[in-house]
């Protein structure tokens, strides 16, 4: 055995680095001319070490899912793939099982003219909250304004609350839940 055959150190610390990178990252990027491209490079290569594919699909439920990056554990999709066509809370909790961190980039002003996207962010946003997902979104706007259609705007509500609380230390250091 591994044990018999070689010397054990146990490299025990109290430092998550993780968490610790996590916590000086923007989680919410509002994005100007380079859509928080660069920033949200940088995270990205931060927070993985810079192990990543770019360019590949993913599989969730038999439909493919075009990602911008891809690493063990972390993945970055842009919101068309991921909150536009035919998507369901099933693809978000397929995705949330696989992944502890989620990049989403070019999260627009969402309006009532595209309220199923709108209801697919809240799904997306509902099922990493429950899992403990880390959720990093570059976004045309600020949380509280981006919503201004009609219908959502109350379930919109506790969707921008969970996502404030995403931002705490609190949820950033909860485990991952598969």
């Amino acid at each position: 055995s591994i044990k018999e055959n070689c010397e054990v150190h146990e490299l025990d610390s109290a430092q998550d680095y993780r968490l610790r990178t996590l916590e000086q990252l923007e989680i919410f990027i509002v994005y100007g001319e380079d859509k928080g491209v660069k920033t949200l490079e940088s995270n990205y290569s931060e927070l993985t070490n810079n192990e990543y594919v770019e360019d590949r699909y993913i599989e969730i439920l038999g439909r493919k899912i075009k990602t911008i990056r891809l690493s063990q554990g972390s993945v970055w999709i842009a919101l068309q793939e991921i909150c536009e066509g035919p998507r369901s809370a099933k693809d978000y909790i397929e995705i949330c099982s696989e992944f502890h961190t989620l990049f989403v980039s070019d999260v627009p002003v969402l309006q009532s003219s595209n309220d199923d996207s709108a209801r697919r962010f809240i799904a997306l946003v509902d099922e990493c909250y429950e899992r403990n997902v880390n959720l990093i979104l570059s976004m045309e706007t600020g949380l509280n304004k981006m919503y201004v259609g009609e219908r959502l705007s109350e379930p919109f509500k506790r969707t921008i609350s969970r996502l404030e609380e995403m931002r705490s230390r609190a949820y950033l250091s909860s485990p991952h839940i598969i």
